[in-house]
């Protein structure tokens, strides 16, 4: 089941798709930490809050490049909504041919994240979770970041940037996921959710 866009998505501004993609980077990403784990009462050490905020002005920063670059070149859509296929092949051409002199690989790879995730309101394609609401839940300690997924692997033919196969996915659920086609993890999803309510409620097997 595919879930509804971003509501403003057919108006939303670059300028307003860098703000958003700036607010998810700030969120500190649990996942980003590998073994460290919040203080009891105080959240993440802060060394590793200073090191998550330093990455994300990074990342916002390569993004803002990207989309001057993108500009420039003329080759850049008026909205991000007006970004088809058709036109990011046309991106994916110039990077190709002009590596290191415009656009990077890398800030290609940003790029196309950050269109992906605010399309979809930094919500899970599997899961449904957003980043925001477990920040919250979480008493704004930590959150999953959300990555770029590939629906079908691409092992098993699926394309990199394609609106079709490229979808978001909670840190959790990619790492569940694996190389498995969106048709075989979807149902074990639902089962390991079934388990962990079970779990909770203390419903168990006999």
């Amino acid at each position: 089941m595919s879930r509804p866009h971003h509501p403003r998505w057919k108006t939303l501004t670059w300028r307003k798709l860098v703000v958003e993609y700036a607010r998810h980077r700030r969120l500190p990403f649990v996942s980003d930490f590998g073994p460290v784990v919040p203080i009891p009462g105080k959240g993440l050490p802060r060394k590793f809050l200073n090191r998550r905020r330093a990455q994300g002005r990074q990342a916002v920063s390569l993004l803002k490049d990207t989309l001057a670059c993108l500009d420039r070149a003329g080759i850049r859509p008026s909205r991000p909504a007006r970004l088809t296929r058709v036109a990011m092949n046309r991106i994916r051409r110039a990077v190709e041919r002009r590596r290191g002199k415009r656009v990077t690989a890398q800030g290609l790879q940003t790029f196309w994240e950050a269109i992906i995730l605010t399309r979809a309101g930094y919500r899970c394609e599997y899961c449904g979770r957003s980043a925001p609401a477990i920040y919250r839940e979480r008493g704004r300690r930590t959150a999953v970041r959300m990555l770029v997924d590939h629906q079908q692997p691409p092992v098993r033919g699926g394309a990199s940037y394609t609106f079709s196969n490229r979808v978001p996915a909670c840190w959790s659920c990619n790492l569940l996921k694996p190389s498995l086609p969106r048709d075989v993890f979807e149902p074990e999803l639902r089962s390991l959710a079934e388990a962990v309510v079970r779990a909770n409620t203390g419903v168990r097997g006999k």
